[in-house]
Formats: C-alpha cells, structure tokens, sequence
C-alpha cells in the first residue's frame, strides 16, 4: 500500500539481492534472479524501478513495457516510511473513472491504410475468379460455334475430333493445276461480295471442289454483277437457281476451278 502504483503499471522497489512488486491488483517479494521472469508475466504497459536498475540483458526480456528508474538515495524502509508521511492523495482518475486515451493518429491511419488494401485485394480476388469463370464460358461457346460452323462447310466429314488440326488440314489442300481450293475461293467470294448482299449459308465439296454460297440481293442484275466478278477472278462461277423473296432475291451459286 506505500508503493505508489497506477492502473496498467507496476512498481518495484529494489533491495540488494530482493525486491517488492506492486501492481494495483496484488503485490508480492521476489528474489532478484526471478525477478525478470515475475514481471514478463504481468500485463503492465510501464514499470517503474525504484533505487535499482535492470543490466542490458535483463532489459530485453521486458521490452514489451516501457521501464522506469527512480533513485531516491533511501533505503527501502526509509522510502516506506517517508511514503507514509507524505500522504498523498487518491488518484480518482482511474477504473471506470479514468479519462479516454486519446488514440495514435499514425496508427489509425495505419489501420485504415490496411482496411483499404485488404478491401482492394478481395476485389481484385473476386474480378479475377469472374474474369477466369467468363473466359472459360466465352471458350467453350466460341469451340462450339466453330464446330457447328466447320460442319455447315463440311457436311460430310462426320464428327470432328480435333477441329484446328482438321481445319488446318482443309485450308492446306489444293484442288487441281490451278491451285484454286477452300482457301481461295472463299476470298475471291469475299472480294466479289458487296454491301447489298448478305451470305446465308456456305458449302463447300471436298471431293468435288466445288464451294455453294446461298446469297441474298436486291436484284438479278446484283446477282448476275456477283457472278460475272467471281469469273473474273478465275473460278468457273455458276448461277443454279435464284427465287423471289419479298423485295430481294435468294440466289444458289457454285464456284468450281476452271477446267
């Protein structure tokens, strides 16, 4: 009760080879060999140390709490006794009454630092595992819209095991002297095309080296203009049938290599 103490702290008065702990919940004699190791177990931010020091090593073991050395130059029982005398008064700004502590503004600017790039981490997390989930989905439609358009080319070859070697495959072929094949005549056709006309389906023959466009245009005359530009660019092009549809006509065109 003579060793001054505050909430959160400890004192020790230092006694040759012994010492006295006192913390605002209990107090106790400990031998000077154990004290360091009686003091790591208390839950004190300060610790002042009266009439004595800690060596260097001793220090390090209590770095958790800030430490504190008062010499009086009086023995312990004369530091008690003038304790007795001097009276002091009661510190009612402690326990329930003690004031708030005002908070380290680096530390809370820490803290929210911290909040933001963690937010910021689970965001780029989350747009990472959508991102893979789109891409995988966006693969998966785009292989089977180039199945289904390589079977509308190749009605015959059945199915398709390996569609980029198949297609290489097809678009490596030649047909005849020429070398007019699936390649070529499938450029001439987008070079001959104009706005007006719009491709509703493409066919081609391997066998016969033959390539089936059914086109739509406004006229015969931009039918008859389309076939007379792929004639031009060297494929024996041949008008099978063209019917009337509204205010267009749908035409069947096949494009073989000049014989």
């Amino acid at each position: 009760e003579l060793l001054e103490v505050e909430e959160g702290c400890a004192t020790v008065l230092m006694d040759g080879a012994d010492a006295l702990v006192r913390t605002p919940t209990e107090a106790a004699a400990v031998d000077r060999a154990n004290l360091v190791l009686a003091l790591s177990s208390l839950e004190v931010a300060n610790i002042r140390f009266i009439n004595g020091e800690l060596e260097e090593p001793e220090e390090a073991g209590l770095a958790a709490s800030n430490l504190e050395y008062v010499d009086t130059s009086e023995s312990p029982l004369e530091y008690l006794v003038n304790q007795w005398h001097v009276g002091r008064g009661i510190n009612l700004l402690q326990g329930a009454f003690a004031p708030p502590r005002k908070k380290n503004a680096v530390s809370i600017l820490g803290l929210r630092v911290a909040a933001v790039a963690m937010a910021w981490i689970a965001l780029a997390w989350i747009l990472m595992l959508v991102e893979g989930f789109w891409a995988s989905s966006r693969a998966a439609g785009l292989e089977a819209e180039a199945n289904a358009l390589y079977v509308s080319w190749f009605p015959n070859e059945g199915t398709v095991r390996n569609l980029r070697r198949s297609l290489a495959e097809k678009l490596g072929q030649t047909s005849g002297d020429s070398g007019l094949g699936f390649p070529s005549m499938t450029v001439a056709l987008a070079e001959a095309l104009d706005p007006s006309a719009a491709v509703r389906s493409i066919e081609f023959d391997q066998q016969g080296g033959e390539l089936r466009v059914e086109v739509v245009m406004p006229n015969h005359a931009e039918v008859e203009s389309l076939r007379s530009r792929l004639s031009a660019s060297g494929l024996d092009a041949e008008l099978l049938n063209a019917t009337h549809e509204e205010n267009t006509i749908r035409a069947l065109i096949v494009m073989r290599q000049p014989t």
